[in-house]
């Protein structure tokens, strides 16, 4: 059961009139009184962690495509923690061609930096990262 109207949240406007059983009915349509609820503004992370293993294998290979899907995967992952969500790799999340997008994405994978799925056509997406956060010791705070 669905609970009533309550008409006083809400000017009226005329808008016109209808006919019905030899009746002429006018029309209202409801505006609220108050303004719709703005959007929030769409998350942007400001920073990423971006881990030492990750650092030494990304000066193995010095490639810029490589180095930018690294740094987009982990600004995903920080957002994704925030927000929710998984980590696609698509054309327009990385801004990478897909020829250089494969390859980074395979070299990435060989370097055990991530595991990956990928069904059909679509877009590889970001299963796990690996090598990402360090062992704590005893002398930290």
């Amino acid at each position: 059961m669905t609970a009533p109207l309550d008409l006083d949240k809400f000017k009226t406007k005329p808008a016109g009139h209808v006919i019905r059983g030899g009746k002429r009915i006018e029309l209202n349509t409801l505006e609220p009184k108050s303004p719709a609820r703005k959007r929030r503004k769409q998350f942007k992370p400001q920073f990423a962690l971006v881990p030492v293993y990750w650092i030494k294998e990304l000066e193995k290979y010095k490639s810029a495509g490589l180095y930018q899907l690294a740094h987009c995967i982990l600004l995903e992952d920080h957002k994704c923690k925030q927000i929710g969500g998984e980590i696609i790799l698509s054309r327009g999340v990385t801004g990478l061609p897909r020829q250089t997008r494969a390859w980074a994405i395979r070299k990435m994978v060989e370097a055990k930096m991530i595991e990956v799925s990928q069904t059909g056509n679509e877009a590889v997406r970001v299963v796990k990262l690996l090598h990402t956060h360090s062992k704590k010791t005893g002398n930290e705070l």
